[in-house]
C-alpha cells in the first residue's frame, strides 16, 4: 500500500460518514413532514425549514457519493507518491478499521442526541404538568428518533465491524477467503 492509496482509502470512509450520517438523518426527515399541521400560521416558515433539511441532506449524500466515487481523482490532485508504505496490516484489516472510526462517529453523534434529549427531561420545571414522555416527545422527538438511530448504526458499525468487511468484500467481488486475518498482499 502507498501514500495515494491509504488517502483513497482515508477519503471513502470520510464519504461512508457523511451517506451513513444522512442515512440516519432520514427518519428524522420523514418526522418533521408530519410534525406540524397545515393551518399553523407559522406554516410557510416551517415549510422553508423542511425544504432547507432535507436538500442539506441531499447535499451531504451527494458530497459523500462523489467523495466515495472519485476518491482516487482527488487524492491525485495533491498526492504522487507511489512508493511503498511499510504498513503491516492489509487491507481488509484497514477497512475494520475504518467501519469501526465511522461506527464510533456515528456512535459519539448519536449519545449527543441522547445527551440533549436528557438534558430536556432533566430540565423540565417541575409546575408543568405535561407527562413525561408528552413534554420529552414535543421538545426533542427528533433528537430522539436521531438518537436511537445512530446508536444502533454506529453500534453495528463497531460491533459487526468484520462482519461488513466480509460483506463489503463480497459485494466487489474481491477474491479472498472469509477471514478478516488473511493478509492482502496485492494492495
Amino acid at each position: 500500500m502507498n501514500a495515494k492509496r491509504l488517502a483513497e482509502l482515508a477519503l471513502k470512509v470520510w464519504g461512508v460518514t457523511h451517506v451513513v450520517g444522512a442515512l440516519v438523518s432520514l427518519p428524522a426527515a420523514l418526522w418533521i413532514f408530519g410534525a406540524v399541521s397545515a393551518g399553523d400560521p407559522q406554516a410557510a416558515f416551517v415549510h422553508a425549514s423542511r425544504i432547507g433539511y432535507v436538500v442539506g441532506l441531499t447535499v451531504q449524500v451527494l458530497a459523500g457519493l462523489a467523495v466515495m466515487v472519485w476518491a482516487d481523482s482527488i487524492v491525485a490532485l495533491f498526492e504522487s507518491d507511489t512508493t511503498p508504505l511499510q504498513v503491516d496490516a492489509s487491507s481488509a484489516e484497514l477497512q475494520v478499521l475504518g467501519f469501526a472510526l465511522a461506527g464510533v462517529f456515528v456512535l459519539v453523534a448519536g449519545l449527543q442526541n441522547a445527551a440533549g434529549t436528557a438534558y430536556v427531561l432533566l430540565s423540565k420545571p417541575k409546575f408543568d404538568e405535561t407527562g413525561t414522555w408528552s413534554y420529552v416527545w414535543s421538545r426533542q422527538g427528533e433528537a430522539m428518533v436521531k438518537a436511537a438511530v445512530q446508536i444502533v448504526a454506529g453500534a453495528l458499525l463497531v460491533f459487526g465491524r468484520e462482519a461488513l468487511v466480509r460483506g463489503w468484500s463480497r459485494l466487489r467481488g474481491a477474491p479472498g477467503s472469509d477471514s478478516v486475518d488473511d493478509s492482502d498482499t496485492a494492495g
